[in-house]
């Protein structure tokens, strides 16, 4: 397990219980290990004095401390969409033809996210990433046709002399006039500790 977690459970002081802090470290076990399920649980065997819950009462822990409620949309069981919107209801899939459901009226496949904002209210949350998260406003300087950072883009150099638009009224403010402002850059996998 990484020196990150440690250090983070030891910042958290008494804010967490011994029972919270054990789920913490066994989550976090299983997701930098990427052990199994059935791996999982059996660490309780191989840790008698500790009592750890199933891996799914883990991960409901572990979302309830965190603060984060994932959330499940049902698709195609050949990932070809998400049904939700106007093909929420339909029975199969309109590319694949794949049924929606199992014969027992399960989703075949589900797909699990975790809403962007109360992501970005958990690290705003935290004072070593709000702090982390403002990096570049201490001593990054822009050189023209250099690039070392996101902050070096062409987008972001645009927008930071661009005013606020927000539904097509202009506000007084720039782009990322406030040092707090977040410049959101997203790549995706297929991760889902949930």
């Amino acid at each position: 397990m990484g020196e990150n977690v440690e250090r983070e459970l030891y910042e958290m002081g008494d804010d967490l219980s011994s029972y919270d802090k054990h789920v913490l470290r066994a989550f976090a076990y299983k997701v930098q290990s990427r052990s199994t399920k059935e791996a999982f649980n059996m660490l309780p065997s191989a840790f008698p004095d500790i009592q750890l819950p199933s891996l799914k009462q883990t991960r409901a822990r572990v979302a309830f401390l965190a603060g984060l409620s994932p959330a499940r949309y049902d698709r195609c069981i050949n990932s070809c969409c998400c049904f939700v919107g106007p093909i929420e209801d339909l029975d199969r899939c309109p590319h694949c033809s794949a049924p929606h459901r199992t014969l027992s009226g399960r989703p075949q496949k589900q797909f699990t996210y975790i809403p962007i904002i109360p992501r970005l209210v958990a690290l705003y949350a935290n004072r070593q990433s709000a702090t982390e998260m403002r990096y570049h406003t201490r001593g990054h300087s822009h050189q023209l046709g250099n690039i070392t950072d996101m902050f070096d883009g062409s987008l972001y150099q645009k927008l930071l002399a661009k005013k606020v638009s927000v539904n097509g009224h202009e506000l007084a403010h720039n782009h990322f006039s406030d040092l707090r402002d977040i410049a959101l850059g997203l790549a995706t996998d297929s991760f889902a500790p949930f």
